[in-house]
């Protein structure tokens, strides 16, 4: 993945999730750093090392609820929503459909994802 900010696709559910859970802050440096990459990947010895940033529109949704959906199921999210009281399940799920959807939880979904492509030789 790419950096955080230009991964909406991926991290948007967990906008709305941090308003109804505690969870740790964002390292910036965990994901979309090539400087950090390029550490890993010269550690495990790899050499010549090429980057290069994709952007894509990984899926398109009809709606933010189906959105929301789809999303909500990841284990990341799914987990934390476990720890969330049952009765909050829906509002979140509203939430996070009105965002992905510009505002109306009825609008399409094509949100951009950002990732960070690397190659070398071992």
């Amino acid at each position: 993945m790419g950096r955080l900010a230009a991964n909406p696709y991926f991290t948007l559910p967990f906008v709305v999730l941090r308003k109804y859970a505690s969870l740790p802050p964002y390292d910036p440096v965990v994901r979309g750093d090539p400087d950090h990459l390029r550490t890993i990947l010269s550690n495990a010895g790899f050499r010549d090392l090429h980057f290069e940033t994709l952007e894509l529109i990984p899926m398109e949704f009809e709606n933010g609820r189906e959105y929301w959906e789809y999303s909500g199921g990841f284990s990341a999210a799914a987990s934390v929503l476990s720890q969330i009281a049952a009765d909050q399940h829906d509002r979140i799920g509203e939430e996070v459909a009105a965002l992905a959807g510009g505002g109306n939880p009825n609008g399409k979904v094509a949100l951009k994802s950002e990732a960070l492509l690397a190659s070398g030789i071992k």
